[in-house]
């Protein structure tokens, strides 16, 4: 609907800013635009995840539809043309605000907490220990927001799911443009575009989602018991990055940082 002609284009405006913002799609090429309809309210829902907030844009973009000879009348008129983008970017931010927990800003229990009280008679000293097999049923169990480690944990998370979402869009990116340079054999652009570019981006970004992934999944509560802490990502894909750096070249580039 919103990609069918270019006077389209021109009326609705988040595809004509977009389409400015990046070089338009040739005949025969895959249209990325097809694929902005979900991916684009979905990331707007990544960073405005709220229940509430997400309620009131999603019940906005309804009485849209149910009362729409009314806004036709209205100064609101123009926006009934992104009504369908309105809908899904409140339905994205009600999902992930239930991802994160968080209703007009407060956290939520809609179910039982995984953590249990030790001395729930003592406020300043109480300690909760985590249920054996228990997983919140979704989203951030409740009583994180009530740790000292809140804004670790919650910042540590959000920054994660960040880089593994941006990863996952810029490799889609580049394999859309695999298929095009295939479907048009241009394998000049296959061997020297489009391999060196998913080449790079799995060695450096795709390799730090790997690591964020296989740290997910270790128990770090058995591993510090025997010793072990939890690496930092940032640090091991910087040594990683730097694996390349012969001594003379290491010591090259620390002189210079020394002298800024």
């Amino acid at each position: 609907f919103f990609f069918s002609s270019r006077r389209r284009h021109t009326r609705f405006l988040p595809v004509s800013w977009a389409r400015r913002c990046v070089q338009e799609t040739g005949y025969k090429e895959i249209n990325p635009g097809l694929f902005t309809i979900v991916t684009f309210p979905f990331l707007f829902g990544v960073m405005f995840g709220d229940i509430g907030h997400g309620l009131l844009l999603f019940t906005f973009a309804i009485s849209m539809y149910v009362n729409e000879a009314g806004f036709k009348k209205s100064s609101l008129a123009p926006v009934l043309k992104a009504r369908s983008l309105l809908l899904l970017m409140g339905f994205f931010g009600c999902y992930c605000g239930l991802i994160y927990n968080d209703f007009m800003a407060l956290p939520t229990n809609f179910f039982q907490s995984c953590y249990q009280a030790q001395n729930p008679g003592q406020s300043e000293l109480t300690t909760f220990k985590q249920v054996e097999n228990c997983v919140y049923i979704i989203g951030v169990d409740p009583r994180w927001y009530h740790s000292k480690m809140e804004l670790t944990f919650l910042n540590s998370l959000k920054m994660k799911l960040s880089i593994i979402l941006g990863v996952t869009h810029m490799t889609f990116g580049i394999i859309l443009k695999g298929i095009n340079a295939i479907h048009f054999r241009d394998f000049s652009d296959l061997l020297f575009g489009f391999l060196p570019q998913l080449l790079f981006m799995s060695c450096t970004f795709g390799y730090m989602v790997v690591t964020i992934f296989i740290k997910w999944s270790m128990n770090w509560i058995e591993m510090s018991a025997k010793g072990f802490e939890p690496p930092s990502i940032i640090s091991v894909s910087y040594t990683h990055l730097r694996a390349h750096e012969t001594g003379r070249n290491l010591v090259c580039r620390l002189l210079l940082e020394k002298k800024k």
